[in-house]
């Protein structure tokens, strides 16, 4: 899932699109600010699974009910395909799916903290902070990550962004013979 994330970013940003914003896609932003969710809770969450496929409700009926738990959103795998999904994680950032019977293959994502949450909530009365694509809300995007931020993250194993910003660059220069090459061609 890490490289549907960071092939569609490279892309996104060798093509050029949305290129004054910050982040050119919610996958770049993944890339920047997200972190792997990798450690399951044991905790038994039966008593409060909500409707399938109905994730991001479900993920913020539980935080704000269970003051415990941490709303969360990004990507999951489930049989190799990337997914936006949400769920719950604990101050440990163990996963809590609340949604399924049983955690999806990876979970790669963000948690928010639940003052952020509300306030989203209440001003758009919407659930999901990345749902909205192509047009998605960059508030988030375009805020400083203190605003947004649990403390949870700094817990999770974060991403290496180095070797996306070289990436970008073998892609632009691909891009361009790519034109120089087609550009010969019609002038022949």
């Amino acid at each position: 899932m890490l490289s549907y994330l960071e092939d569609v970013s490279v892309h996104v940003r060798a093509m050029g699109f949305n290129e004054m914003a910050r982040f050119r896609s919610i996958e770049e932003f993944m890339l920047f600010n997200g972190g792997v969710f990798d450690r399951v809770s044991d905790e038994d969450l039966s008593d409060i699974k909500g409707v399938p496929h109905e994730c991001f409700k479900n993920s913020a009926l539980v935080v704000l009910s269970r003051l415990d738990l941490i709303y969360c959103e990004g990507y999951t795998s489930v049989g190799g395909f990337p997914l936006q999904h949400a769920w719950v994680t604990n101050d440990r950032g163990d996963l809590l799916e609340v949604t399924y019977d049983h955690p999806h293959d990876r979970y790669i994502g963000i948690a928010v903290t639940s003052s952020f949450l509300k306030s989203r909530l209440k001003r758009t009365k919407y659930f999901g902070l990345f749902t909205n694509i192509p047009t998605f809300d960059l508030e988030i995007i375009n805020a400083d990550p203190v605003s947004w931020q649990h403390p949870v993250m700094s817990k999770l194993v974060r991403f290496d962004v180095g070797q996306f910003q070289s990436r970008v660059e073998s892609i632009k220069r691909l891009l361009e013979e790519r034109k120089i090459v087609e550009a010969t061609q019609i002038g022949t």
